[in-house]
C-alpha cells in the first residue's frame, strides 16, 4: 500500500467516526449504533483497506530471525 492509499484510508475513517459521533449526539442515542452499521457498510462499499496486503508480521519475524520460540 502507498503512503496516499493509507492516508486516504485513515481519513475516511476519522471523517466517518466523527459524523457518526455528531449524529448520534444529536438523536441521543449510542455512537456504536451508529457506527457499526456505517462501518460495515463503508467496508463493503469501499475498496480501500486490503488486509491481504497488510504485512505480516509472523512472516517478517520468520526472515529476520526475531520470531521467538515456543
Amino acid at each position: 500500500m502507498t503512503e496516499d492509499e493509507i492516508l486516504l484510508g485513515f481519513g475516511l475513517t476519522v471523517a466517518l467516526a466523527v459524523g457518526c459521533q455528531t449524529l448520534a449526539s444529536r438523536l441521543r442515542v449510542p455512537g456504536l449504533v451508529l457506527l457499526l452499521p456505517a462501518g460495515f457498510a463503508a467496508g463493503a462499499i469501499t475498496d480501500d483497506v486490503h488486509p491481504d496486503r497488510l504485512p505480516d508480521r509472523d512472516r517478517d519475524r520468520d526472515r529476520l530471525g526475531t520470531r521467538p520460540r515456543r
